[in-house]
C-alpha cells in the first residue's frame, strides 16, 4: 500500500513538472489600436501587459481570462500612459484579484488615466515604478525591463519613447515585449542584447518605427502585430511590413488572426490562432486615415503636456494643429473644448465639444465639461441632459457623485 502511494505522489509530481515546462503568451485581438498581451508562466504565475481601449477590458481580456480560468493576476503592466494601454485595465482591476501593478513613471495628466490611477489604490493592488535593468523571477522565466521612464529621451515630450520594454526569457526561447515605442527609443536599445526569438511589433506597425537596423539587431524569428481592422490611423503601413517580408520574419496580426497563442516549451514554439486566414499578412489595409499619424500624436501629447502646466493657451495651439491633422478624433476635439474651456473661449470650446459628441455617442468627459459650461450659464435643461447622458455612458466614472448632485439640483429647481 505504502509503495502505491508514493507512485502515485511521484506520478503526481511528475505530471505537474510535465505542465509545468511551458509559457503561454497569448496577444489578445482588442480591436482598433492598443495591446494587451497575457503571460502564463510555467509555474502558473499570469501576468497582463497593457489593456486595450475602454471597452477592451470587458469585451476582449475577461473572456479570454475567463477562458483560461483565470481569476487572479499576479501582475499588471502598463508600458505608457495612452488610452489604447491603459483603458481597459480598469475594468479588470475592479473584476478580478490583480496583486501588483508595475509602470513606467510617466504620468499623464488626462482624467482617464488618473481613473485608472485611482482604481489601483481601491484595488489593493502594490503599485511600482519599474526601473531599466531590473530582472523579475516570473516562475521558469525571467523578465528583464530594458526601458521605462527614459530621462535621455524625456526631451521628446512624448509617451511612446517611453514605453516599458520587457524581453522574456525562457530557455532557448525568449520574446520582445515593445510598447509603443519609436526609433528613437529603438536606437537606444540597441546598445543591449535584445535579440529575441518573438517580436512585438513596436507601435503597432506605424512609420516611426521598426527600423531596419533595430530589427536586424533583434533577429526575430517571429513578429506580432496588434491592430485591429478597420481602425482610424492607417496602420500598419506598407514600408514597415515591407521590412518583415524582406528579413523573412513570420508574421502573425491581431486584425487577420484574431487572438494569437505561443507556447513555448523552452526549445520550440506553438503558435495556433483563433481565426484562419489566407490573407498576405504583410500587406497593408486601406487607410481610413491618410495624414501623418505620427505628427498626430506628437501634437496630441505637447497640448496635453501643457495642459498639465496650466498653460492652456499654448496647449490650444497644439490640439488646433492635432484637430486639423485627424477632424474625425472625437478624442482630439472634447481635448481642444478643454483647452479652449480653461482660456474662456466658451463659445470655441462648445463647438469643440459638440464636434466631439456627434463624432463618438460614447464621449464621455464632452458631455461632462459641456454640460458644466450650461450649468453656470443657467441653460438648465441642456445642462441636465448632458448630464443623464454622461451617467448613462459611465455610470461609475470618476466624477459620478458630481454628476448625480448636479442633476438633483436642476430637478429641484423645476
Amino acid at each position: 500500500m505504502f509503495r502505491k502511494i508514493l507512485i502515485l505522489i511521484f506520478n503526481f509530481l511528475f505530471l505537474t513538472f510535465i505542465n509545468a515546462v511551458d509559457l503561454t503568451v497569448t496577444f489578445i485581438n482588442v480591436g482598433q489600436v492598443g495591446d494587451s498581451i497575457l503571460i502564463q508562466t510555467p509555474l502558473s504565475k499570469n501576468i497582463l501587459i497593457d489593456g486595450g481601449l475602454w471597452y477592451a477590458g470587458e469585451k476582449n481580456i475577461a473572456p479570454v481570462l475567463k477562458n483560461k480560468n483565470i481569476e487572479k493576476i499576479d501582475t499588471v503592466i502598463l508600458t505608457h500612459p495612452h488610452g489604447d494601454h491603459y483603458g481597459g485595465l480598469e475594468y479588470i482591476l475592479k473584476n478580478f484579484k490583480v496583486l501588483e501593478v508595475l509602470d513606467g513613471g510617466i504620468v499623464s495628466p488626462v482624467e482617464p488615466y488618473q481613473d485608472f490611477l485611482e482604481e489601483v489604490k481601491k484595488s489593493g493592488a502594490a503599485y511600482k515604478i519599474v526601473a531599466v535593468g531590473e530582472k523579475y523571477d516570473w516562475g521558469g522565466c525571467e523578465a528583464i525591463i530594458l526601458n521605462s521612464k527614459n530621462e535621455i529621451l524625456y526631451s521628446t515630450e512624448a509617451y511612446n519613447n517611453h514605453s516599458v520594454v520587457i524581453k522574456l526569457v525562457h530557455d532557448k526561447n525568449s520574446f520582445l515585449f515593445t510598447g509603443d515605442i519609436e526609433k528613437e527609443a529603438e536606437n537606444f536599445l540597441r546598445r543591449y542584447d535584445i535579440k529575441s526569438t518573438v517580436l512585438k511589433i513596436p507601435h503597432h506597425g506605424s512609420s516611426s518605427s521598426s527600423t531596419f537596423s533595430f530589427l536586424k539587431k533583434v533577429a526575430p524569428k517571429i513578429a506580432v502585430l496588434t491592430v485591429g481592422y478597420p481602425n482610424d490611423y492607417g496602420l500598419p503601413v506598407f514600408s514597415t511590413l515591407e521590412k518583415y517580408r524582406q528579413l523573412g520574419v513570420k508574421l502573425y496580426r491581431t486584425d487577420i488572426d484574431g487572438n494569437i497563442e505561443i507556447i513555448s516549451d523552452g526549445e520550440n514554439l506553438k503558435i495556433s490562432t483563433e481565426k484562419k486566414s489566407e490573407k498576405d499578412k504583410y500587406l497593408a489595409v486601406a487607410s481610413t486615415f491618410s495624414v501623418n499619424y505620427d505628427d498626430f500624436w506628437l501634437y496630441m501629447d505637447r497640448g496635453w503636456f501643457l495642459v498639465r502646466d496650466k498653460k492652456f493657451a499654448e496647449a490650444v495651439g497644439w490640439l488646433k494643429k492635432a484637430v486639423l491633422i485627424n477632424p474625425s478624433s472625437s478624442d482630439a476635439h472634447s481635448k481642444l473644448g478643454y483647452a479652449y474651456k480653461k482660456t474662456n473661449n466658451f463659445a470655441l470650446a462648445e463647438d469643440e465639444f459638440i464636434k466631439a459628441i456627434s463624432l463618438n455617442a460614447q464621449e464621455y468627459y464632452a458631455r461632462l465639461h459641456l454640460g458644466l459650461m450650461y450649468y453656470f450659464d443657467d441653460k438648465n435643461d441642456a445642462a441636465l441632459k448632458l448630464f443623464q447622458e454622461a451617467l448613462l455612458v459611465e455610470p461609475q466614472g470618476r466624477y459620478t457623485d458630481l454628476l448625480k448632485e448636479k442633476i438633483k439640483e436642476i430637478e429641484q429647481k423645476k
